[in-house]
């Protein structure tokens, strides 16, 4: 009979050792898997950020302001689609503060294209000796730059206006708006900007007797820009 317990004994404590083996065994896989090595991760994670890594915005827009902080501060402007409403304009622009502030100057010699000599409704003006065949407008922009992307930016802000238009009849007055548009950079050396302007317009003194127009009178205003600049 103390055989028979002991057998039993012994069986038991078998069992219990094989149990326990089995579960160090399945726990010691577990840990092996879920401890890789770091070397191991690490290789798989810079491979797998070499395949799939896109190049971020901000990133691209810092690696372009390097880049444009080599390019000259100083442009000349030239404004080919107002010869067809008679003036041939040029502007000289600074910028500043890193490329996001600009002054720029504009000067046009404005004409008639289409050669309405010597009278002209629109204005009032019917004195053959009165009327000239040039003007002059000289202005002055200032602009606020901003980053859209690499090459491309934003801009906004006021402009003023003096001078002759020749193609209303040589009617002279002062012309304020506030503007805003796009300016792209092309290469290192061409720029080309395009924006509207809405304000208004006020006619100068001497024209208040001219029956189109009423010198006391503030009129709306407004103007497309389409600059094809040169960095200097």
């Amino acid at each position: 009979m103390k055989q028979v317990y002991f057998f039993i004994c012994c069986f038991f404590v078998f069992c219990a050792s094989s149990v326990q083996s089995q579960i160090n065994y399945q726990s010691g896989f577990t840990d092996a898997v879920e401890k890789t090595p770091d070397f191991l991760s690490n290789s798989t994670k810079v491979h797998t950020e070499s395949v799939y890594k896109i190049p971020q915005k901000s990133t691209l827009l810092e690696e372009w302001k390097e880049q444009e902080s080599m390019l000259s501060n100083h442009i000349i402007g030239f404004y080919i689609h107002q010869l067809l409403w008679g003036r041939f304009t040029i502007s000289y622009e600074r910028l500043f503060a890193d490329k996001t502030i600009g002054i720029k100057i504009p000067i046009s010699l404005t004409y008639d294209p289409y050669a309405r000599s010597k009278s002209n409704s629109f204005s009032g003006n019917t004195n053959p000796y009165e009327y000239q065949k040039k003007g002059f407008i000289i202005g002055m922009d200032i602009n606020s730059y901003h980053d859209l992307k690499p090459s491309l930016k934003y801009y906004f802000g006021p402009r003023i206006r003096y001078g002759k238009d020749m193609l209303l009849g040589g009617i002279e007055g002062f012309t304020f708006q506030i503007q805003n548009g796009l300016f792209k950079s092309i290469g290192k050396r061409m720029i080309t900007s395009v924006g509207a302007g809405f304000g208004f317009f006020k006619l100068s003194e001497a024209y208040a007797i001219r029956n189109a127009f009423n010198q006391q009178q503030v009129y709306p205003w407004a103007s497309i820009s389409l600059r094809l600049g040169f960095r200097l």
